[in-house]
């Protein structure tokens, strides 16, 4: 069985801290430990979503250097995972 999970790939610098908020219930997830780089949402948050529902996510890391990197993802699900609507795949810190 496979288990989808909807990241973005953090360049640039290391992450020091990264964490993703559900803009609608305003549930934040602290993303700093997880070992995917830039770990937004997975199938195991499917349940909180309806059917044909789309939520966002705004996705925020922290570099070593103090740099700051934001995005925001719309993420739905179809019949049997997660799924990325709008998002970038990679996020650069300058």
């Amino acid at each position: 069985m496979m288990f989808a999970m909807i990241t973005v790939t953090v360049q640039g610098d290391t992450v020091k801290q990264a964490y993703v908020v559900d803009m609608k219930t305003q549930d934040t997830f602290d993303r700093t430990n997880d070992n995917i780089n830039g770990a937004i949402v997975d199938d195991s948050y499917m349940q909180k979503l309806s059917k044909n529902e789309m939520r966002t996510f705004h996705f925020v890391a922290t570099s070593n250097s103090s740099k700051t990197v934001e995005a925001d993802f719309i993420i739905g699900k179809s019949d049997c995972h997660i799924e990325k609507k709008m998002g970038p795949a990679v996020l650069q810190f300058q």
